[in-house]
């Protein structure tokens, strides 16, 4: 029993042996077709691959640095429990929805001229000639903004100094010369009753391009922003304590790509040197108001103290020297705190003044070094919703926060303001007793020159306030002066010769495997109708 089991499976495996060899001779003998087949698909793939455009893709990645005090956006993590900021992943997000803003991208779109292209009429396709064309177009200024213009017309090269042109829209051909204005219809707008347009050649010009054709392609700013605000791809390298974010595009051109993305960070750059310089100014006008203020204070102590020396023939000299040296210290201790009280109530005026969501001074000189550190944390965040608002609303849930944190911050402010007030107050006070037993002991001096003596402790304080604020001015118009880059390259913009698409090994194989499957698949279905056929016979002849 044994043995007829095992020869029995014997026999199945010579069985089944035999009928894969038959099978597997069944496609081996139209190996011709099998080789032709696959040699079609290959050769269709080929001219295929030949009439896609290449698309390449570049990269940049660039460091967000630190700010203004020295601290990068993840070192804020000690404010985050206090309410005052969010993290510093959000913070990292903001710049990113700012790098991926369209106002960022527009102005980028505009310096390049991007809404603007030319081909050379080429095989298997147009050729984009970029940055430098042939020739180039500069519509009238009368004209206004092309930014919504969408056209496109044909410039066939006729000689170094003419050129025919035509518009595309069932217009005849005109011929015209380079360098020379000339009237044209183009698109929806109609150039003629507006103004004209100047076809100029550009340095690059050469004689065989003559019978050339150049097609101009002119596409709407608005168009062109959102095509590559849909290309462009901005994330965070790492993860999120990482400060560095890698930015790329996908492009036909490898020098247009890494231009867009340079120039992407140049204005990000210049965003940032802005708001610093709106910091810089707000202080200097707080300061050119302060110092315009003691000037004419300065004037009318001055004035006093000559009518009070004419009147009552004061001279300087019989003691007065005497006196300021007995009470000097007491008077410069005066003098630095009462400077601190006025810089105090300065602040608190600009604070009560000032509309919502607006730049306070920093770097005036008070001495708390804590309540300047929370006016330069309300400064930055100001400027943070602004930034965020020019390309969102006042619903976006990150203004909100902002605005919610600006309010806490504004309400902090006040309060340390006060206290130092009151603290200030305080040591006047002290000072003032001092100054009074110290006036007891100068009581035997002619009433005239006491009165004298007030006049010029006056007139002194002032001047070392004039002095002081004078000082600052100057500070704040040489941080005015320093560009400080908020974003830094750490890898410039670049591509690799070889394009990301077509993927021509992808596509190569997939159309050798489509070729061997093809006739595989005729001769499948061939043996199928066969066999079935076959069938149908012997059933009506049993």
């Amino acid at each position: 029993m044994e043995f007829e089991s095992i020869s029995h499976k014997r026999n199945e495996y010579i069985n089944g042996t035999s009928d894969m060899k038959e099978s597997i001779s069944k496609y081996l003998k139209h190996y011709k077709w099998f080789i032709l087949s696959a040699i079609v698909f290959f050769l269709i793939a080929l001219i295929y691959v030949q009439f896609q455009i290449p698309q390449y893709r570049i990269e940049t990645t660039l460091l967000i640095k630190e700010s203004e005090k020295g601290k990068s956006i993840t070192d804020l993590s000690s404010f985050e429990n206090a309410g005052l900021i969010g993290s510093g992943e959000n913070i990292l997000e903001n710049e990113i929805q700012i790098l991926q803003s369209r106002r960022l991208m527009t102005k980028v779109v505009q310096e390049l001229e991007l809404n603007i292209k030319y081909f050379i009429e080429d095989s298997p396709y147009d050729r984009e000639l970029y940055p430098t064309s042939p020739i180039f177009i500069v519509f009238d200024p009368e004209i206004g903004t092309i930014e919504d213009l969408s056209a496109s017309f044909e410039i066939i090269i006729k000689s170094e100094s003419q050129f025919e042109i035509n518009t595309l829209n069932n217009h005849p051909n005109s011929v015209h010369d380079f360098d020379k204005e000339f009237a044209i219809k183009l698109g929806e707008e109609d150039f003629i009753s507006k103004g004209k347009l100047t076809i100029f050649v550009n340095d690059s010009f050469t004689p065989d391009l003559i019978e050339k054709k150049i097609i101009v392609n002119i596409a709407t700013v608005n168009g062109i922003v959102s095509n590559y605000l849909d290309q462009i791809v901005i994330e965070p390298i790492n993860d999120q304590y990482s400060n560095v974010i890698a930015i790329s595009l996908t492009d036909s051109k490898k020098n247009k790509g890494i231009m867009i993305l340079n120039n992407l960070i140049e204005q990000y750059n210049a965003d940032r040197i802005n708001d610093e310089n709106l910091i810089s100014q707000n202080t200097t006008k707080f300061l050119d108001d302060r110092v315009d203020l003691i000037i004419k204070e300065l004037i009318a102590i001055e004035e006093t103290a000559e009518q009070y020396k004419t009147q009552n023939l004061i001279n300087e000299k019989e003691g007065t020297e005497y006196y300021l040296e007995s009470s000097s210290q007491n008077e410069n201790q005066a003098i630095a705190v009462n400077t601190q009280m006025q810089l105090v109530n300065y602040v608190l005026d600009e604070l009560s003044n000032s509309a919502a969501n607006e730049l306070l001074p920093v770097n005036i000189g008070l001495s708390d070094l804590d309540l300047v550190k929370l006016i330069g944390e309300y400064n930055s965040i100001v400027l943070r919703r602004a930034r965020i608002l020019k390309s969102s609303s006042e619903r976006n849930p990150i203004v909100v926060n902002l605005s919610s944190q600006l309010e806490g911050l504004k309400d902090n402010i006040y309060s340390s303001l006060r206290s130092l007030k009151s603290s200030l107050q305080i040591q006047i006070n002290a000072l003032k007793q001092q100054g009074g037993i110290i006036n007891t002991k100068i009581a035997s001096a002619p009433k005239n020159e006491r009165e004298y003596n007030n006049i010029v402790r006056k007139l002194e304080t002032k001047n070392k306030l004039y002095l002081f604020l004078l000082q600052k001015r100057e500070e704040s118009i040489l941080a005015n002066a320093v560009r400080f880059e908020k974003a830094k390259v750490i890898n410039e913009a670049y591509s690799e010769d070889m394009p990301i698409s077509p993927k021509k090994k992808i596509i190569y194989l997939a159309a050798i495997l489509l070729g061997l499957f093809f006739p595989a698949s005729i001769i499948y279905l061939n043996d199928l109708m066969n066999t079935k056929l076959q069938d149908s016979s012997d059933f009506e002849f049993s």
